[in-house]
This record gives C-alpha cells, sequence and structure tokens, in this order.
C-alpha cells in the first residue's frame, strides 16, 4: 500500500487563517482511514499569524511557506505539481467537512466518469444553505443577473438536490488530477488574483467536454468569508471587477476596442461597481439599525 498512488490529494490554501483552520484540519482527520490512500498539502501565502505554527502540530501535512502573499489562483497552483493522487481536492481554509462528505465526492466521481468535478452542499455555521453554484457568466446571464438584482444567480439552481451545475464555487471542489493538469490548473494572471479563477476554471473544465455536479449528500460548513473579509471594502470590489473583465476578455470578447469591449468596459462594470456599491452600503446602514 505504501507504494500505491494515493486515491486523493487535499489541497489546502490558508493565509492568516489561524481562527478556523484548527476546525478544517480536525474534521478531516476526524472521519479519514489511517493508511496511505490520500495526501494533504497545505500551501500557506506567507500568513502573520499562528496559521503555520498550527498546521505544523499535524501529522501527514506538507506545508508549503509561500514568502508573499500569491493571492488565490497562484497560490493553489503552486501545490497542484506536489499533489499526486487520483483526484485533487481543493478546501478552503475556512471549510468544515460534516461527516464523511469527502468519501462520498471520492465515491460519486468512481461511479461517474463523465463529470470532471463534484461540489458539495455548503451550509453556514448556522444550517442555513449557502447558494454555491451558478451559471457561467454571459452576456445574457449577467444583464439578467443585475435586471433582477442578483435573484437570477441566486435562484438559478435548486440548492437541496443533486444536479449537473455550470460552475460551483471553489471553496470546496474535487476535480480529476488528469484534467487540472490538461488544463493545467488556475488561471493565474493578476486580474484573476481572488475572483472569478473558479469560474474561468470550472468553464474550461467543461469546455474540455466534462460536466460538474452538485452532490447534497456531502455537506461542509462554510465560515464564509473569513478570507476575504480581511480585505476592505475597496479592495474587495476592485478585485472582483478585475476578475469579471478578465473573464469577459478570455471567453466573450474577440478583439480589444471591439463593440463588445467597449459594452463591458463603460456599461456592464460601472454598473456592476454602481450597484455592489449601493448593496454594500444599503446592508451597512441595515446592520446599524438592528443594533
Amino acid at each position: 500500500m505504501t507504494n500505491q498512488r494515493p486515491k486523493l490529494s487535499i489541497l489546502i490554501l490558508t493565509w492568516n487563517g489561524a481562527q478556523v483552520i484548527k476546525k478544517n484540519l480536525d474534521s478531516i482527520f476526524k472521519h479519514w482511514p489511517k493508511d496511505n490512500s490520500w495526501e494533504l498539502i497545505v500551501v500557506d501565502n506567507d500568513s502573520k499569524d499562528e496559521t503555520k505554527e498550527i498546521v505544523k502540530k499535524y501529522k501527514r501535512i506538507k506545508l508549503i511557506e509561500n514568502r508573499k502573499n500569491h493571492g488565490f489562483a497562484k497560490g493553489n497552483n503552486i501545490g497542484i505539481p506536489k499533489a499526486i493522487g487520483k483526484y485533487v481536492l481543493f478546501l478552503n481554509q475556512d471549510i468544515e467537512q460534516k461527516g464523511k462528505a469527502i468519501q462520498k465526492m471520492i465515491d460519486f466521481l468512481d461511479e461517474n466518469e463523465k463529470y470532471g468535478l463534484v461540489a458539495p452542499q455548503l451550509l453556514y455555521p448556522n444550517g442555513n444553505i449557502q447558494l454555491s453554484c451558478r451559471p457561467f457568466y454571459n452576456w445574457k446571464n449577467i444583464f439578467i443577473d443585475y435586471l433582477t438584482l442578483g435573484w437570477y444567480r441566486k435562484s438559478c439552481y435548486d440548492h437541496f438536490k443533486s444536479q449537473t451545475v455550470d460552475q460551483p464555487m471553489a471553496s470546496v471542489l474535487m476535480i480529476r488530477k488528469k484534467i487540472l493538469d490538461k488544463v493545467k490548473g488556475f488561471d493565474a494572471q493578476r486580474d484573476f488574483w481572488i475572483y472569478f479563477n473558479d469560474m474561468d476554471l470550472s468553464y474550461r473544465i467543461h469546455k474540455e467536454g466534462y460536466s460538474h455536479y452538485l452532490l447534497t449528500e456531502a455537506k461542509f460548513f462554510h465560515h464564509h468569508g473569513e478570507s476575504t473579509r480581511k480585505l476592505f471594502e475597496g479592495k474587495r470590489l476592485w478585485e472582483y471587477h478585475r476578475g469579471l473583465k478578465r473573464y469577459f476578455l478570455k471567453h466573450h470578447i474577440k478583439g480589444r476596442f471591439s463593440l463588445s469591449w467597449w459594452v463591458l468596459c463603460f456599461l456592464v462594470l460601472p454598473l456592476s461597481f454602481l450597484m455592489m456599491l449601493v448593496k454594500s452600503f444599503l446592508l451597512a446602514i441595515l446592520q446599524r439599525i438592528r443594533k
């Protein structure tokens, strides 16, 4: 058994995650067999808190310590070549497995060759379902989403049932390693520093002829936003729209200064930025009223 290739490589990217990483690791070790059928790789993006010290207390973890914060895409790409499992499970640091969710995801991919990746049902800490899947963004979908104030994106899938979906969040994703190698992992271009790199990856896997699946029988708690919350609001908005622009330039715009380029830069991006800014402002007011 020791000379065999592990079935699963678990890859966790950390950055100042001391408050959440222990719950993540404990939930993995609690429900995982004590054999060589899996490996666990942690890539740390230059944490300044106690994250690395906490990780080092666990056995069987391969810790990669980056000297700076490379962002989500490049940080994960650093770990992918080290993964030798048949499947690679990407986990955010703020994730907590419920029961034997990981094994259920493995079983699904073993039994369904047409699917390139599988994602679980994500739950908020209070047990409510997080709407974690959305359609691929294109010109039609994005304008419908804006006109419905985000309702379309949130209501496109019934998150109570297992089904084929376009793009699950990369908070928890299990992907076949052969596909990751074929598409060369995440696009680590600087505009994909934190947002839209997961949609881009799913879209490229989709173009290779594979489907994606939401497996609601597998469940994870998601302490949502523990990483991005550390970025101030202006930074989050800026990075989101950098990613949105990169995604459309890559997949839906044939050339710079074309009509679609002008529509993106001078209609879609300003409209999106304004709507998100107003939404953040209204949420802040609502929170003050509740206090």
